[in-house]
């Protein structure tokens, strides 16, 4: 009999392709299947929080969010050619705007916020911008400045931009249809204004030449005349226009600001220094992954990006004076098989990623290298998931989805102070039961003999640690139920389970029971 003990889930979901490599820690640190669980930054598993039902929405839609303090946040409902603005509370602010955007193209939508001001581009329209001010809203096109006659940047068809942020104090805008590979940066502290130099007009009395006219000894001004000089200067604070040195038509898919400006293009990821100016142009390549049309995100000290294909997802991290881009599905390469549709990041209570996927279920990244957790689960839900976003209030942050259920929209928000599993579970409503599951990688380990892959395996029973959990089902060969409430303590489970050669733990939820597991100890039996 060897005891052994599994403590730890921090590196979350693993691929099947590390199923040969019970070497490595992280197989001990992980499980085969892990659904409708969060990874606690202790080590543990949770149940995913159940969600409240908020409002009813257009279907499709995509969301976006309007933070203009902790406590003024508004949900922006886009939809085929319509635009609805919501409190963070789901209830209509009042407004309805015609947009230019197809439900085809919602997706596709980057957008970056300067205060109270949200600009959104899409290579087919013209850039707009919502400003909120005196507690009302404007819609309209972004018109900037330049200093051409015509007025034509990013008003024709073709020169729509693609991609936006706002970094030092300038907007930046990137990769128009006809430009793919072009960056526009505005003046510092003033948006609109693309203007790439100053016009300065100088004055200054030249002599003329002689004879002068009568009377000029006397009045000197008669010999002189006025000479005006018009040139063309550039300052740190002029606008810019740069483009990636790339070797290929190089289409750019992001921009984003961290310590720098990081650039994602369809091959490459580049880098600008944040004190960019117009007298000190910089931009290089630091690595050749490539991205997918997805906006990156900042977490914590990183940026996370979709890598090209929307299957992959790597940082860009700070790496001994340089950069690294790591792959974070390495462990994991299954969990975004399906495709990447959008994603956001949860900062509090812990940093996450939410990721919709494009068949409508979601990936869940636990990511927090202080305390070594970087791990996936997969959420699912009776309905399709079309939208996700993160609202800032006093306490925290809230993560809301637009799902569709049986053909009807609803704007759901996670519910994690609740202790009830099960989503739409508010007073009054009906809930919606849904399964957490966790399936272990196959019981692994070396003995005197070497290693147990291959033979045949048993346990008897096993012990869990628990805390506030109720009702659960666990086993291997069979699932055997512990029917009673634990506060918080240690159970034994009993195994009817024979001989296998691949043994896995099963461990699953009951109705809304919450089930927290903190360690599992197990006996294994070896045989030949």
């Amino acid at each position: 009999m060897y005891d052994s003990l599994i403590n730890n889930f921090t590196s979350g979901e693993i691929t099947p392709k590390l199923g040969g490599r019970p070497d490595l820690g992280l197989y001990h640190s992980g499980a085969a299947q892990i659904e409708n669980f969060l990874l606690m930054l202790q080590g543990g598993l949770t149940r995913r929080p159940g969600t409240v039902k908020v409002a009813t929405l257009t279907n499709p839609c995509r969301l976006i969010p309007f933070t203009i303090s902790v406590d003024l946040s508004f949900i922006l409902e886009l939809s085929n050619l319509q635009m609805i603005i919501r409190k963070s509370d789901g209830s209509l602010y009042g407004v309805t705007t015609v947009t230019e955007y197809l439900e085809s193209e919602l997706s596709e939508i980057q957008f970056t916020q300067d205060y109270k001001s949200l600009y959104l581009v899409h290579r087919n329209h013209a850039p707009r911008v919502l400003n909120y001010l005196g507690g009302s809203f404007t819609w309209g096109p972004l018109i900037p400045s330049t200093m051409d006659e015509d007025g034509t940047l990013f008003q024709a068809t073709g020169d729509y931009p693609g991609c936006v942020a706002y970094c030092s104090n300038r907007l930046w805008l990137a990769s128009s249809t006809n430009q793919p590979y072009r960056l526009w940066a505005s003046r510092p502290f003033d948006p609109l204004n693309f203007e790439t130099y100053d016009v300065v007009t100088s004055t200054e009395n030249v002599i003329k030449d002689a004879p002068w006219p009568d009377g000029w000894e006397d009045d000197q001004t008669l010999i002189y005349e006025v000479s005006v000089t018009t040139r063309d200067t550039i300052s740190s604070d002029n606008a810019m226009i740069l483009e990636v040195g790339s070797n290929r038509n190089d289409r750019i898919e992001w921009l984003i600001v961290g310590q720098n400006l990081i650039v994602g293009t369809a091959s490459g990821e580049w880098i600008m220094p944040g004190n960019i100016d117009a007298l000190n142009q910089q931009i290089v390549q630091t690595s050749a992954y490539g991205s997918g049309p997805i906006q990156a995100l900042n977490v914590n000290n990183d940026v996370l990006y979709i890598q090209s294909g929307k299957m992959r997802c790597r940082g860009y991290v700070n790496a001994e004076g340089g950069y690294s881009s790591p792959d974070l599905t390495y462990i994991a390469d299954h969990i975004l098989k399906e495709g990447v549709k959008e994603w956001v990041f949860q900062r509090v209570p812990e940093p996450r990623i939410f990721v919709v996927l494009d068949n409508g279920d979601m990936a869940v990244l636990s990511y927090n290298k202080m305390y070594g957790i970087q791990g996936w689960t997969r959420w699912t839900f009776d309905g399709s998931v079309q939208s996700v976003i993160v609202l800032d209030k006093a306490t925290g942050q809230d993560v809301c989805i637009a799902i569709e259920r049986n053909e009807v929209c609803y704007l759901e928000k996670f519910d994690e102070g609740s202790e009830v599993f099960s989503d739409q579970h508010e007073t009054g409503g009906t809930p919606i039961a849904f399964e957490s599951i966790m399936k272990s990688n196959r019981f692994e380990t070396t003995i005197d003999s070497g290693s147990t892959i291959g033979k045949r395996k048993k346990i008897n029973e096993i012990i869990f640690r628990l805390l506030d959990s109720g009702a659960f089902k666990a086993g291997y060969d069979k699932l055997e139920t512990y029917p009673d409430d634990v506060a918080s303590g240690d159970v034994r489970i009993r195994l009817g389970g024979g001989y296998e050669k691949e043994l896995q733990m099963e461990v699953h939820s009951i109705d809304d029971n919450p089930l927290t597991v903190l360690a599992m100890v197990y006996g294994l039996e070896v045989g030949k």
